[in-house]
């Protein structure tokens, strides 16, 4: 008793730390970090699985928020965000579609990872490849699991025959799919058959001149009755119904095996190992294979008779009581409410109680695998999905992702712009090979020293270089210049969402650490007027008014651009001066 108070204590104060260490992300500037870690992590996850999926960004929004709603599903099962990214990403590739799953598919995915162990793209193209529907899947493996803890069987050990076995799905005809799979794996797991060793035979009945060949084989060994000497029943077991085949092979195994009453133990009969030898090599299954299902099969069907109840369901459902006797004392016995009792001696009643029990067990797959999860285990993962959900819901609020993206897209803006007004690397070729050609003359000439006219010549061949660079660098201003005032007119709209987005959400911007937003209510016009004034002397002067973007850092635009300095237009205004600009550029006033 003390151990247990002990026991007891030690989860409590657990729990205590747990919630003192997961909650105090509430307190202070522990928040604001917190949220900033959060809305940084979520655009990195998406952009994760974005590239993943080898999108554009049309969908991004609709990843971040998939991610979003996921984290919590996930993490009350000890996931975190890169679980939620590797369950979508192995998932898509594993369909061979971008596809998203919803959150609960996420949540229930990530489930059947962890409880078989297995990848999700593993899982995922297994039951694809037989035609299960994509949403399907896990309610189907979570159907399995249940009805192997329904008979008493090793789930674990039951759904992976089943995942390995999934392309027989494609061969032959099992009833209800996935779940006739699942009985039949069951019974050979418990039984301690290689399924592989009947998926071989029943693939060697398919042909008629074989089914009469083993028909007769088993007539001339001494089985004189059930479906193995009828070639036109093992032809149809083979193809419709291999898990009848599997219970016939089973039955034909009993009749090798003595009970000794004194030990308690199984063992194969002497009198009859030369014909077992016979019947293997017709099974093509080895010897020792035959034996171990002959004395499994024995000791089930010793368990299943010592219960002496009158039960009229599935004989299924006994198996269930029969899984959990043990033979001690030359008696099978069972625990029941703590206290051991003869197998026999169980009455219907006290059945329908242990049933009942197992019918209450955990039946989803996030049920299931937190029942593999410790006490504190469990306490940590429920906290941090709560932590997540407040996070995760504030940073995913559209508002704050739209600016993101609105800050991404003006920066890109901003850039392309600077691109195209710089001339082609052919253009600074041309005029390295003339300034080339100078230098060489310059070279030439000064062995014998330079007359008046040669320095006239060198100046007039140095003014014809300005001028081609410059026209060049004039050239590609204009078409750079044309295609952003496109771009401004194209983005009125888009722009005046971003500034009420951020007016109205300058709080939240400056906690979440996004200092280069001014938090005045000056901001809109600081952003709408910025403007940046460039005077580039090459052979003349050209003058642009460039508008700087939203997101593009006026510091970081003067650095690229010399003699730069700061000019307030309007939009409007700013447009209409770029458009005289590039009328004059392309008429020659």
């Amino acid at each position: 008793m003390a151990e247990q108070k002990e026991s007891l204590g030690n989860i409590m104060n657990e729990m205590k730390n747990i919630i003192r260490e997961e909650t105090g992300l509430f307190g202070g500037d522990n928040f604001i970090l917190k949220l900033d870690q959060a809305y940084q992590d979520l655009n990195v996850r998406a952009t994760e699985v974005n590239k993943n999926l080898l999108q554009n960004r049309e969908r991004i929004g609709e990843i971040k928020m998939a991610l979003a709603d996921a984290v919590p599903k996930v993490a009350v099962m000890g996931g975190q965000m890169s679980d939620v990214v590797t369950t979508i990403s192995e998932a898509a590739e594993a369909s061979r579609r971008n596809v998203i799953l919803s959150t609960d598919s996420v949540g229930k995915m990530f489930a059947a990872s962890k409880i078989l162990e297995k990848s999700v793209g593993s899982i995922v193209d297994n039951f694809l490849n037989v035609g299960i529907q994509l949403n399907n899947i896990s309610g189907d493996i979570e159907k399995s699991i249940n009805y192997v803890q329904s008979i008493g069987g090793d789930a674990k050990a039951v759904m992976a025959d089943v995942l390995y076995n999934t392309d027989q799905l494609n061969r032959f005809n099992f009833e209800n799919g996935v779940q006739g799979l699942t009985r039949m794996a069951a019974k050979a797991s418990m039984l301690r058959l290689d399924m592989g060793s009947v998926f071989r035979f029943a693939e060697k009945l398919a042909s008629p001149e074989m089914a009469i060949d083993v028909a007769s084989s088993f007539q001339r060994l001494g089985v004189v009755t059930g479906s193995l000497v009828d070639p036109f029943a093992l032809m149809f077991k083979s193809i419709s119904d291999p898990e009848g085949l599997q219970d016939s092979i089973i039955d034909l195994t009993k009749r090798f095996v003595m009970f000794n009453e004194e030990t308690g133990d199984f063992k194969i009969n002497p009198a009859g190992i030369l014909q077992m030898r016979e019947l293997s090599s017709v099974l093509e299954m080895d010897a020792k294979e035959f034996a171990k299902v002959a004395l499994a099969a024995a000791d089930m069907d010793k368990r299943i008779s010592e219960i002496s109840f009158e039960y009229s369901g599935p004989k299924e459902d006994l198996m269930m009581l029969a899984n959990m006797a043990q033979y001690k004392g030359n008696e099978f016995v069972v625990n029941f409410k703590g206290q051991e009792r003869l197998l026999r001696s169980i009455t219907s009643e006290e059945f329908a109680i242990m049933k009942e029990a197992q019918e209450k067990s955990p039946k989803t797959l996030e049920d299931i695998a937190r029942g593999q999860m410790s006490v504190t285990e469990n306490i940590r993962a429920d906290v941090r999905a709560i932590t997540n959900k407040i996070l995760y819901g504030i940073v995913s609020e559209p508002s704050a992702q739209n600016l993101a993206e609105e800050i991404r897209r003006g920066q890109r803006l901003g850039g392309q712009f600077l691109v195209e007004a710089t001339p082609e690397t052919t253009e600074f070729r041309k005029g390295a090979t003339s300034l080339l050609d100078i230098v060489k003359e310059i070279g030439s000439s000064i062995k014998d020293g330079l007359t008046d006219a040669e320095v006239d010549k060198i100046a007039q061949m140095g003014n014809q270089l300005s001028g081609e660079v410059g026209k060049a660098f004039s050239e590609s201003s204009s078409n750079a210049m044309r295609n952003l005032v496109n771009r401004l007119d194209q983005t009125d709209k888009q722009e005046k969402k971003v500034f009420d987005i951020i007016m109205s959400n300058k709080d939240i911007l400056t906690n979440l650490g996004i200092t280069n937003i001014d938090k005045t209510e000056t901001i809109q016009k600081k952003i709408t007027e910025q403007t940046i004034n460039n005077n580039i002397n090459v052979d003349g002067t050209i003058n642009h008014n460039i508008q700087v973007p939203i997101g593009l850092n006026r510091e970081d635009a003067q650095k690229l651009i010399d003699k730069a300095f700061e000019q307030k237009l309007t939009v409007e205004r700013m447009k209409e001066l770029l458009k005289e600009i590039l009328n004059k550029s392309t008429t020659g006033n």
